[in-house]
């Protein structure tokens, strides 16, 4: 249990400074190797909506420490469902088209 905790608080640590960074659009290098000035893809509002999905993905990591912490294991399985919606949610709406 113990293990688990500092595991998840580290990745949530890091996944929330990342999220941080894609939001206020400090790490635009990180998504992809594209380079900005010559693509056609509007690279505030990828950062912007790269940020939010770290965010989402945080939510989903404290669901999971929830779940460690108070042995629920509904918690846990809910966690795992949500991450994977919210990445088919990322792929679908994030690819491109949209920015």
């Amino acid at each position: 249990m113990l293990v688990g905790m500092i595991c998840l608080t580290i990745f949530l640590t890091i996944v929330l400074l990342l999220g941080y960074l894609f939001y206020t659009g400090k790490a635009g290098f990180l998504p992809s190797g594209i380079i900005w000035k010559e693509s056609q893809v509007d690279a505030k509002k990828l950062m912007r909506f790269t940020g939010i999905f770290m965010f989402c993905t945080a939510f989903c990591v404290v669901l999971m420490m929830i779940s460690v912490l108070t042995k629920i294991e509904i918690l846990d399985t809910a966690a795992w469902i949500l991450m994977v919606i919210f990445t088919i949610i990322f792929l679908i709406y994030g690819n491109g088209r949209h920015f």
